[in-house]
């Protein structure tokens, strides 16, 4: 928070590739203290925003009602079949993450050749969702999507949907848009670091490609830029490098 975090995403279960499901009743032992701890820990507890993310519907409402005020869902909905209606009568917003498979198979999913190419493909899931979840009551102003770096997505992949950012904006049209590069192993594929602590350079890079190769063709209108929300680890050093090139943007 004091490096400029807006928002605090806490889970209780990896779904990084190849990673284990947790049970329902661990992820709440383990998220729940947290945000309650939170929650108590005096001003800045009170006013920053929580996210908990999950696949799961019993997670995210023990999650609410103890604090949270986002649910972050990496399967957009489609996990936990209860998930979608659980939110909209939670009355919270929701993110919407794109993926194929489960954590331990979606690295196997990720030829789109057959869909018209990985960001058509992303784009037309993603939308998918959103009017999954507002037939069920999910307003369309609480619905906020994440292509899903990384998720059932190769090295190609990846690049090919941080490249060609501005178009998948344009096809999702209005729904506001979270990155979540950070760290992760294809910057380490191409940075030669095997360790992702050691990826924040890398991330800072993608982020800043992402805004900028997001932009929608007006340069003095932020709200054209590819993605609204940064999902970051390094928040100091993420922080500084948009705010550098937002000042760049809006220079004369």
């Amino acid at each position: 928070i004091a490096d400029g975090a807006s928002i605090i995403d806490i889970g209780g279960e990896s779904t990084r590739p190849g990673a284990a499901e947790i049970s329902v009743e661990e992820q709440i032992q383990r998220t729940v203290p947290v945000i309650r701890a939170i929650r108590n820990a005096g001003p800045i507890g009170e006013n920053v925003v929580l996210s908990i993310d999950t696949r799961h519907a019993a997670v995210a409402r023990a999650a609410v009602e103890a604090g949270a005020d986002i649910v972050n869902d990496v399967s957009g909905g489609t996990f936990d079949p209860e998930m979608l209606s659980t939110v909209s009568e939670l009355h919270v917003p929701i993110i919407l993450m794109h993926m194929r498979g489960i954590p331990q198979s979606m690295q196997s999913l990720t030829n789109y050749d057959n869909e018209g190419g990985v960001v058509d493909s992303v784009v037309a899931g993603l939308l998918e969702r959103t009017r999954a979840a507002e037939e069920v009551g999910i307003p369309r102003w609480m619905i906020v999507l994440d292509p899903g770096i990384g998720f059932a997505k190769d090295l190609e992949g990846n690049l090919s949907l941080l490249k060609h950012y501005s178009k998948m904006r344009r096809k999702l049209g209005d729904f506001p848009l979270l990155l979540g590069t950070s760290r992760k192993g294809f910057i380490g594929t191409i940075s030669g670091e095997s360790e992702a602590e050691e990826r924040d350079f890398g991330t800072a890079g993608s982020c800043v490609a992402a805004l900028c190769l997001g932009n929608g063709g007006d340069d003095n209108n932020m709200a054209t830029l590819g993605c609204n929300i940064l999902r970051v680890h390094n928040v100091k050093g993420c922080k500084q490098a948009a705010a550098l090139m937002d000042a760049i943007v809006r220079a004369r």
